[in-house]
């Protein structure tokens, strides 16, 4: 039940255009790694990023988005449409800024060694270890499942 809240609009322009970007950066080699935020929002998406997969082991990220003059709680786990969380070496972002355009596109942080460090208009709201958040994140169906 949504209480208060309105349904985010799509608008399918700025969707597409926004994919189109994302693969001219694919084709591009430009993106270590894309994750879209429809799913729990910036938050979880940034945790799920920073999670050990195929072998690869976990990272971490320090991100401090501008708090948009949204609520902690909206700008980290709102899900509105055509937002995507993607990383890429540091040397390349004048070609990427280059190849985004007039994409809506801002840097908020940086990829690091161990913990989801997240602070808005420099007050910190998240700070754990990927470990933690993995495990809770490995675990949450079986600890349901067994209360």
């Amino acid at each position: 039940m949504i209480a208060n809240g309105k349904v985010p609009h799509l608008d399918l322009e700025l969707e597409k255009k926004v994919q189109d970007t994302l693969l001219k950066l694919a084709d591009q080699c430009l993106l270590s790694s894309a994750h879209d935020c429809s799913d729990g929002g910036l938050a979880v998406a940034a945790a799920e990023c920073c999670f050990s997969s195929l072998g690869r082991r976990a990272i971490g990220c320090k991100l401090t988005p501008d708090g948009l003059g949204l609520s902690a709680e909206a700008l980290l786990f709102g899900e509105s449409p055509s937002r995507i969380i993607v990383s890429f070496a540091p040397q390349s972002l004048e070609r990427v800024k280059e190849i985004v355009g007039d994409c809506p596109f801002e840097v908020i942080g940086r990829v690091t060694v161990d913990k989801v460090d997240i602070a808005i208009n420099g007050a910190s709201r998240i700070s754990v270890t990927v470990r933690e958040l993995e495990d809770l994140w490995r675990e949450s169906l079986r600890s349901r499942l067994e209360t």
